[in-house]
């Protein structure tokens, strides 16, 4: 007879509203594959911002998981989101995407034609005025550090827009140009 398994865990947060937050992501992972795929979750000083699970089949420090509702939100909308971007920051999107988990900050200036800073910041500046108009649960990569990253799933996602937006008379398929 196997032994039942068990762990004894001590949660906290600065906030109620952070400790509902981690709570979520904690369901969310459970629900999205068991127990068997949640590696760790980090709940020291924790930060809203920072990658919180991770799955054990890819390094820690590489790929954040977003919750199930995000992904489903740019499954449904993420073309929405794209036709309202510039071409330069729909550019931007196309290159992290395909270069996902991580790009650098140096690399995606010198695809974009832009100096990193103000000049790049400009022209990914409608990125995150399409996300929140749209309601997006989060914007579709972070900045961390020197690094742009977003998850791995969600760049698939974002890959088949960019396609389906290409693809000629998208209007006559379902959502996604198909």
């Amino acid at each position: 007879m196997d032994k039942p398994q068990s762990a004894t865990f001590t949660i906290s947060a600065e906030t109620p509203h952070e400790l509902a937050r981690l709570l979520r992501r904690i369901a969310d992972a459970l629900d999205e594959g068991g127990a068997d795929t949640l590696a760790e979750v980090s709940t020291s000083r924790w930060d809203p911002g920072a990658p919180l699970l991770w799955s054990e089949s890819e390094p820690r420090h590489e790929t954040r998981l977003l919750s199930p509702s995000t992904l489903s939100w740019y499954r449904h909308r993420g073309l929405d989101l794209l036709d309202r971007l510039t071409p330069e920051a729909a550019q931007a999107v196309s290159y992290i995407a395909r270069h996902a988990p991580r790009v650098s900050v140096v690399d995606l200036a010198r695809e974009l034609d832009k100096t990193p800073g103000p000049q790049l910041a400009g022209a990914l500046s409608s990125i995150g005025y399409a996300w929140k108009a749209l309601g997006a649960p989060e914007p579709p990569f972070r900045r961390v550090r020197s690094n742009y990253e977003m998850d791995p799933l969600l760049a698939e996602e974002i890959r088949q827009h960019l396609a389906a937006s290409r693809a000629p008379d998208r209007g006559s398929t379902d959502e996604r140009g198909r």
